[in-house]
């Protein structure tokens, strides 16, 4: 009784903000607990091709839907408070018109488009249908997070976690052509799950068109369309060339050293949506300084983490993935260390896109993913597909130090000089990170060292339990951290 006291103690902000915790690791951890299922239901390429094929549906979704869920939206109902529901709704509808749009230029040519994707009809059907529910589902989940309103958003989420696993699996085992079984089943799943979150919100905003909405979003998402497909192709197109460079079965593997990282891609999502409406009101508030504790602090708590996933690689691989699959542990450091700095950048470009400093936020990136484009074509032919791990690596650390300097040229100008950060600690606190992560992977071959060094982490993790506990308060209402 007393947990549940101390519990409904909390103000309501700081409940909401620990369900939205829960909600993606219920979202996102599904998917990881099935990865040991599908890389035994699979081939090695079959698993290969659902991969290249998730690559091809994250590249075509920001094309379809412009991304209009993501930053824009949230910055969007943070500014126009008043007009939330109208403005969601008409995005919800500008959602529909793009995506019938985008089916109507496909169909008529669907034999060219399918030769160029390597990718059959059905699987493109599915592919429009799960990027208009997904985007339905990313602008009803962000009002209900900025609304606090966290028991809709955790029954919906748990629904359809659990029943798209169960309908993929079946979906495996009864069809003969298994990868275009799997993503028709997630399809279906989703449209049953989020469809009628679309008819909610329209019957709440009232508005299916509004031209001025419509211009705000057109306006600003279609300039960051580079940003978007660079951040984009930053992201998936290594596994795109190694498919085509050294064949299905090592993008598989490559593949499996990026699901294994969704363990700490949950955590990146989890907190980064945790910390998004907290950020944009702090930018909003001309608070700058008051981000400065917390944000250290979740970086100590990811950057943990991550060396507590680089270190149990071994382990990890060994319950995803048959023995066929083991040289995937070569990818874990650098690929960990990449998601890593995810993170940190999606703190910095909260003032870009608060802002909407948009030419800046679409060179850096552009900039970024030709790297990382150049340096796989070099590097992937010569050392296999575990330099693709590496090249990205070192592009994401760029691409955050980009992010770093846009923002610090905003808060010149837009904030009266006041910087949010010190350069030195997070310099500190990446750099040392950087140097733990790939240190700590020559020790793969030697369990006592690696278990003693993560007893060691996670030690520290629990004397350092209350500030911790006391940076997460803070992001839904306690008291600032000094």
């Amino acid at each position: 009784m007393k947990l549940i006291d101390r519990y409904n103690a909390f103000p309501l902000s700081v409940r909401a903000s620990l369900w939205y915790i829960v909600c993606n690791f219920v979202q996102k951890g599904m998917s990881v607990i099935t990865v040991p299922l599908f890389t035994r239901l699979l081939t090695k390429a079959e698993y290969g091709n659902l991969n290249v094929y998730n690559s091809w549906y994250t590249i075509i979704s920001i094309l379809v839907a412009l991304g209009m869920a993501n930053g824009m939206h949230l910055q969007g109902i943070v500014k126009f408070s008043e007009s939330r529901d109208s403005f969601t709704s008409a995005l919800q509808g500008l959602t529909l018109m793009l995506v019938a749009v985008w089916a109507a230029l496909y169909f008529p040519l669907h034999v060219f488009w399918n030769g160029l994707l390597h990718l059959n009809t059905l699987q493109m059907c599915a592919m429009l249908l799960n990027i208009w529910t997904t985007a339905v589902f990313g602008l009803w989940a962000n009002t209900q997070r900025v609304e606090y309103r966290y028991r809709a958003l955790l029954l919906v989420t748990i629904i359809c976690s659990v029943a798209k696993p169960v309908a993929e699996i079946f979906a495996v085992l009864h069809f003969e052509d298994r990868v275009t079984a799997k993503v028709i089943a997630t399809a279906l799943v989703e449209f049953a799950s989020f469809g009628w979150l679309f008819i909610a919100q329209l019957r709440k905003g009232k508005q299916f068109i509004n031209t001025e909405t419509w211009k705000y979003a057109l306006a600003f998402c279609i300039p960051l369309l580079p940003h978007y497909l660079s951040q984009t192709l930053l992201n998936q197109a290594d596994r795109i060339m190694i498919r085509d460079m050294l064949g299905e079965e090592d993008a598989g593997i490559y593949g499996l050293a990026y699901s294994v990282s969704l363990v700490l891609s949950i955590l990146v999502t989890a907190l980064g949506q945790s910390m998004s409406p907290w950020l944009y009101e702090k930018i909003k508030q001309k608070k700058e300084k008051d981000m400065e504790g917390v944000v250290y602090l979740m970086m100590l708590l990811m950057a943990a983490f991550s060396l507590l996933l680089i270190l149990f690689a071994p382990e990890v691989i060994a319950v995803f993935a048959p023995a066929d699959y083991a040289d995937g542990i070569s990818c874990i450091p650098p690929v960990t260390i990449g998601i890593y700095f995810t993170f940190c950048y999606s703190v910095y470009g909260k003032f870009a896109f608060y802002y909407e400093k948009k030419l800046a936020l679409a060179v850096s990136t552009a900039v970024c993913a030709g790297l990382n484009v150049l340096t796989n074509l070099i590097f992937i032919p010569r050392y296999g597909y575990a330099a693709a791990g590496y090249t990205t690596m070192v592009c994401y650390i760029i691409y955050s130090c980009f992010y770093f300097v846009i923002m610090r040229s905003i808060c010149r100008k837009e904030c009266d000089g006041r910087q949010p950060f010190r350069t030195g600690i997070l310099l500190l606190i990446q750099g040392t990170f950087v140097l733990l992560g790939l240190v700590f992977s020559v020790f793969y071959g030697f369990w006592p060292a690696r278990y003693g060094i993560a007893l060691l982490i996670l030690l520290l993790l629990f004397l350092r339990r209350k500030p911790i506990l006391t940076a997460v308060r803070t992001l839904r209402g306690g008291k600032e951290i000094q």
